[in-house]
């Protein structure tokens, strides 16, 4: 018998723009430790590859599986999704974990990044500017970039930071949703619209009808993004989100500046010339060893050394981390760069939760010398195997999935599985900041003390020229919003 479809689409656009700051407090749920094990799984068949992919994207994506989601089907994606012990139900074997604290991290995230800016008032920049002696600290530089309309980096106004997140939850004509269902995620989700169609008389209409809403959403930067072949008249459910955030660096790199650089890059036999830019700023800095213990970096240095020396830098294994803010504080891309060349899958398998907690928080703001390229990356992966690498097996298997508490088919062997789950990520990186889209689509059938040398302030230097890691996240709650690695500008 043909088994009735579902179908999730998660879409994510992101174009942003960056600077460092106090770590908020932690909340109950944080995907860092989702996002770096889908990484691994993602990286693993092309090590030497660009890759780009947005865990909150495929997060509003299984964020209505889970809901819906019933004995081992729920209890797999729990443990993928990494929620906190906190969050088991004892002795409960249908609904084995509480999902909320993974419903409300999404929200809080998307709630965060969503708030208008000020209305533009240079003069009052100008007051918050003097009256913190010209140092400002995070947050009254967050407001001042909110309300200048000049740009304090001396490169024009800043583009006012956007965010906007839209979900959409289409279904059969006569599918009983179950209520407690529709209740959770018209809770945690407010914006999302529930729909009934006709998939079976006209699933491709809907298709189309679909494509033509979503390049509405995105100011028609995705054009049919939804294939011919991803609906059929057995599809029964679709879970669309679209996510847009644009925005510009905090401290933009001046066009100017950049010039051809080398790059050391991965599979290549020659060293490549790639675009590079090249900024003097204040951000967030820290580096580790080999083991995640944290480099001892020098404060000052003597006033012969040179910044670029090997022994201010942590040894075979190391790397090191910068925070590049986007303009409002509210984003930020943190970057982490082995100290050492083709380091870089060494450093991706080794990486623990609490190295990559360090990664997005430790550390402190120093002055520092930032190169790094303009690139662009589009990834499309296939997440099904990754997840099943993960343990979340029942939810594509027919005769295994439970997903009743979505809701319960007549006849009851006529349940929903997950079929399909790919997605397609684009960034941009440049002078002015950032832009990044994603698609998830999920289809499925149904130092000493004394006298020394004259010493000067150490300035860290960030020379990005060979494979590096990057994350960009939300600063107010910690969430990952894309996660990336960049082994060759040119590709």
């Amino acid at each position: 018998m043909r088994l009735p479809h579902l179908i999730a689409f998660g879409f994510c656009i992101k174009a942003i723009g960056l600077f460092g700051q106090t770590p908020p407090p932690a909340p109950a749920y944080t995907n860092a430790d989702f996002a770096l094990r889908m990484h691994r799984e993602l990286v693993r068949p092309e090590p030497n590859a660009n890759l780009v992919w947005s865990p909150i994207s495929l997060q509003s994506v299984l964020a209505v599986m889970a809901e819906g989601a019933r004995g081992k089907t729920a209890d797999e994606l729990g443990v993928c999704l990494g929620l906190p012990p906190s969050a088991r139900r004892s002795g409960d074997l249908v609904r084995p974990w509480d999902f909320t604290s993974f419903h409300q991290a999404n929200r809080d995230a998307i709630e965060a990044l969503r708030a208008p800016w000020s209305a533009a008032d240079n003069a009052e920049a100008s007051r918050l500017y003097r009256e913190s002696k010209g140092k400002p600290d995070r947050l009254t530089r967050a407001k001042m970039e909110e309300l200048t309309a000049s740009g304090w980096d001396g490169l024009g106004p800043y583009q006012p930071f956007v965010f906007r997140s839209v979900d959409r939850l289409v279904v059969q004509k006569g599918l009983p949703l179950e209520q407690d269902f529709q209740g959770v995620i018209r809770g945690h989700y407010p914006g999302g619209v529930v729909e009934s169609v006709d998939f079976q008389g006209s699933f491709d209409s809907e298709r189309r009808r679909m494509n033509a809403w979503i390049t509405q959403q995105t100011d028609g930067i995705i054009k049919d993004p939804i294939p011919a072949d991803a609906w059929t008249a057995a599809t029964r459910l679709v879970s669309v989100n679209v996510t847009y955030l644009r925005a510009d660096w905090s401290h933009r790199f001046d066009p100017k500046e950049t010039r051809p650089g080398k790059f050391f890059a991965f599979g290549e036999k020659s060293i490549l010339l790639v675009p590079t830019m090249s900024h003097n700023e204040d951000c967030r800095y820290v580096a580790l060893n080999r083991d995640g213990s944290i480099f001892p970096t020098p404060d000052k240095v003597p006033a012969g050394s040179n910044d670029a020396d090997s022994s201010f830098y942590p040894k075979e294994g190391g790397y090191h981390v910068i925070e590049r803010p986007y303009a409002g504080q509210r984003a930020s891309m943190v970057m982490v760069l082995p100290t050492r060349f083709q380091r870089l899958n060494e450093l991706e398998a080794a990486l623990t939760p609490a190295q990559l907690e360090v990664i997005l928080r430790g550390g402190r703001e120093r002055s520092c010398v930032v190169q790094m390229p303009k690139f662009k990356t589009r990834t499309a992966a296939s997440l099904l195997a990754p997840l099943a690498l993960m343990g979340v097996t029942a939810l594509s298997n027919g005769n295994a999935a439970d997903l009743t508490g979505m809701c319960r088919p007549t006849p009851p062997e006529r349940s929903l599985y997950l079929q399909g789950l790919a997605q397609v990520t684009d960034i941009e990186v440049n002078e002015r900041g950032t832009v990044a889209v994603s698609t998830t689509f999920a289809s499925g059938a149904w130092g000493g003390v004394g006298v020394g040398p004259p010493m000067r302030p150490f300035v860290p230097q960030f020379i990005a020229n060979q494979a590096f890691l990057y994350f960009i996240k939300d600063n107010a709650t910690g969430q990952i919003l894309f996660v990336g690695r960049m082994a060759n500008p040119l590709r």
